[in-house]
C-alpha cells in the first residue's frame, strides 16, 4: 500500500473517498472520477470534514488529487487492482484511522467498503454513492445486483438520479443528491474564437456538439444518423473516445467530426453553438451541467435525471430517445431561431446556478456525514 499525506487537521473527521482505479488509466477522467475530484476540492473548505482519496491502483485521478495536496492512498500498488488485496489494504488503513468516514463510489468500492466493516475494521460509518448502473454486459448486471443487495450495510446510499433509488432494498437509507460542478464565468468572445480555431471551425459554421463516451448507451448511433441528414452550415461534432470511434471515422467529415478526448472540456463547450445529449440512458451528466453553466442551448433526450435538469422549452429542448429525426429537428429549430436559442441558454445557466453548483452538493454531503457521526456517537454511548 502506497500513501501520500499532508499535515492534517486533527479537529476534522477524515472522509476517505474510495473508488476503483483499474480501468481509469492515466489518460482520461470519466464522469465518476470528475464527480469525486470536484467534491473533494469543494470539501477542502469544510470546517468539520477532511477529504482524502483511496484508489485500488494508480490513475490520472490519484495523480491530480495528490498534486492538489490531498492525502492519497493507493491500495494495491500495481495495475491489478485486486479487490481482495484492496480490501486488506483498506482495513489496515482504517485501523490506522479509526475515526474516518468511508465514502465509497461505484459497485466495487461500495462492496469492498461494506466487507471491511463486516470484518471489523474500525470506522465512523459508510456513505456509498452509486453513480449509475451500466448493464451493457452480463457481468455488470451481476456486479450491480450485488451492490444493491448489500446496500443496507451502508449508513446511507446516494445517487444522482431519483429513479435509481427505487432499485435499492427498502431497508436501505437512500438519498438523492444531484451531481454538481464549480461555477465559472461565461467565456469571452475572444475565448470562443480561439476555441473554434482549435477545432478548425469557421465563424459561419453552426456546430452541434456532443461530449462523452462514444458508445451506443450514449445514443451515438442516433447522433451519427442525425448528422447525416443535415448539411452546411449545420455540422455535428463529438468529443470523447470509446468503442464506436471507428463508426464516426467512417462518416463524411463535412457532416460529423470526431475531435477526440478534449481537456479542458470547456474548450469544446465554448466552441459549439448547441449542446446535444443523445443518451439512451443517463444519470445526471456533468457535460450537460457544463453546457448549462456556459449558457448553451441544449437538445437532450428525455431520460432519467436529465428531465430534472432541463425543462422542455425553458432550459432546452427534450426529445424522445433513439430518434435521430427528433434530434436533427430540434437542432435545426435552435439554429433557425437565435432568439429562442439565447433565451433557453440563459435560462439553463440560471437553473445551473440555482441547483447544480458544487457548493450545494458539498453542503448536502456534509449534512449526511454529520448524521453518520451523530448515529455513531449515540451507538457508543448506548448501554450494552
Amino acid at each position: 500500500m502506497q500513501t501520500s499525506t499532508i499535515l492534517g487537521d486533527a479537529r476534522r473527521t477524515p472522509v476517505i473517498h474510495v473508488l476503483d482505479g483499474v480501468l481509469l488509466g492515466k489518460q482520461y477522467l470519466w464522469g465518476k472520477e470528475q464527480v469525486v475530484s470536484n467534491l473533494m476540492h469543494a470539501q477542502r473548505h469544510s470546517s468539520r470534514f477532511a477529504p482524502e482519496l483511496a484508489v485500488f491502483s494508480e490513475c490520472l485521478l490519484s495523480e491530480q488529487i495528490e498534486a492538489a495536496g490531498f492525502p492519497v492512498v493507493v491500495l494495491t500498488g500495481d495495475e491489478s487492482g485486486s479487490p481482495v488485496r484492496g480490501l486488506r489494504a483498506l482495513m489496515r488503513h482504517l485501523h490506522a484511522n479509526p475515526t474516518a468516514i468511508l465514502h465509497t463510489h461505484g459497485y466495487k468500492a461500495n462492496v469492498v467498503g461494506r466487507l471491511a466493516r463486516m470484518l471489523g475494521a474500525p470506522m465512523t460509518g459508510i456513505v456509498s454513492t452509486s453513480h449509475g448502473f451500466d448493464n451493457t454486459a452480463a457481468r455488470l448486471r451481476v456486479y450491480n445486483a450485488i451492490d444493491r443487495f448489500s446496500s443496507p450495510a451502508s449508513d446511507f446510499i446516494t445517487a444522482p438520479d431519483e429513479a435509481m433509488l427505487t432499485k435499492f432494498p427498502r431497508r436501505a437509507k437512500a438519498q438523492f443528491i444531484p451531481n454538481a460542478i464549480p461555477d465559472r464565468p461565461l467565456p469571452s468572445a475572444e475565448a470562443r474564437t480561439m476555441a473554434r480555431q482549435r477545432f478548425g471551425w469557421a465563424e459561419g459554421d453552426f456546430v452541434a456538439g456532443a461530449m462523452g463516451r462514444l458508445s451506443e448507451s450514449k445514443g451515438l448511433p442516433e447522433f451519427i444518423e442525425a448528422a447525416q441528414t443535415t448539411s452546411a452550415p449545420l455540422r455535428f461534432a463529438v468529443a470523447g473516445v470509446g468503442p464506436m470511434q471507428a463508426d464516426v471515422d467512417r462518416c463524411d467529415p463535412a457532416r460529423i467530426q470526431a475531435v477526440g478526448y478534449v481537456s479542458p472540456s470547456d474548450d469544446f463547450i465554448t466552441a459549439i453553438d448547441v449542446y446535444v445529449q443523445s443518451s439512451r440512458s443517463e444519470g445526471l451528466s456533468l457535460c450537460l451541467l457544463e453546457a448549462m453553466r456556459a449558457s448553451k442551448p441544449i437538445v437532450a433526450t428525455r431520460v432519467n435525471a436529465t428531465a430534472l435538469a432541463v425543462r422542455d422549452g425553458v432550459d432546452g429542448v427534450l426529445v424522445e430517445t433513439q430518434s435521430a429525426a427528433a434530434l436533427a429537428g430540434a437542432v435545426e429549430r435552435i439554429r433557425k431561431d437565435p432568439a429562442f436559442a439565447q433565451r433557453i441558454g440563459a435560462s439553463a445557466r440560471a437553473r445551473f446556478l440555482e441547483l447544480f453548483r458544487i457548493e450545494r452538493q458539498a453542503e448536502a454531503y456534509d449534512a449526511l456525514y454529520a448524521s453518520v457521526c451523530t448515529a455513531h456517537d449515540r451507538s457508543r454511548t448506548r448501554p450494552a
